[in-house]
């Protein structure tokens, strides 16, 4: 049923769509945690 080429077709696109899923959740784990430092340091400025 499944041959070896379309296994590897398959697999390649399941790694890149993985890939793009990790890559989006790293990008807003990192962009929330730099919103939260700069939040932190306006609110030392301030006091």
């Amino acid at each position: 049923m499944w041959d070896d080429r379309s296994v590897a077709i398959w697999g390649s696109y399941g790694a890149a769509v993985l890939a793009m899923i990790v890559a989006l959740i790293g990008a807003r784990w990192l962009l929330s945690r730099a919103r939260r430092e700069l939040h932190d340091l306006q609110e030392d400025r301030d006091q």
